[in-house]
């Protein structure tokens, strides 16, 4: 068993230890072999049986395959890794809301573009975030959005508009904002995304 099903003895050795030491083991990954030689990550699960006196009599247990779990899990860490990447290095600020256009995300970019760490931009609203002339351009915007949902047509796929966000010193940054739907699984819409760019030429204020 130990050369024929799995693809490092050291696997077996070492649930073969923890299974003598515990009596049991539970969600155990190793690479194990398929009747065709090619290998799966498999997940195992298995315990001793004992007889009348407490002996060890056999053991029994399943064997699963998470090869497409890991995957998506590797792949998910990958994702991880380059959101976090463009975090710290990008310059424009990525934001999500809701439909009643709560923050619920902003990158730590927001730093540079605005002064403001991550938290105590997610605890501004938008209406303290932007100019007066701004979030009336973002309430109008919503508004008629909404007027299309709920006579069951289709919103823009995107929109681009130019909003002044405050600074922390107090005057505004003129942004390129470009603003895209947010969905759910369902295909229900559950918010926006939006990236802002600052495209002010002129100098801040000293």
């Amino acid at each position: 068993i130990r050369r024929l099903l799995f693809a490092y003895p050291s696997d077996y050795d070492t649930l073969l230890s923890r299974l003598q030491k515990f009596g049991k083991i539970n969600n155990e990954r190793a690479v194990m072999k398929r009747y065709d030689e090619s290998l799966i990550i498999a997940e195992i699960s298995c315990r001793f049986l004992s007889d009348e006196t407490g002996s060890p009599v056999g053991i029994e247990g399943n064997i699963q395959d998470v090869s497409h779990t890991v995957q998506m899990e590797e792949a998910l860490t990958e994702s991880e890794k380059l959101l976090h990447l463009l975090e710290n290095n990008i310059q424009d600020v990525i934001w999500t809301a809701d439909m009643n256009m709560n923050l619920t995300y902003i990158s730590p970019s927001v730093m540079i573009q605005r002064g403001f760490s991550q938290e105590e931009a997610l605890n501004i609203s938008i209406q303290d975030s932007v100019t007066p002339d701004s979030y009336s351009t973002i309430m109008k915007n919503r508004q008629e959005v909404m007027e299309l949902l709920k006579q069951g047509k289709p919103g823009p796929d995107r929109q681009i508009m130019q909003l002044d966000f405050l600074h922390i010193d107090g005057y505004p940054v003129k942004t390129e904002v470009v603003i895209t739907p947010a969905f759910d699984r369902d295909g229900l819409p559950v918010g926006v995304i939006g990236v802002s760019r600052d495209i002010s030429t002129r100098e801040k204020p000293k």
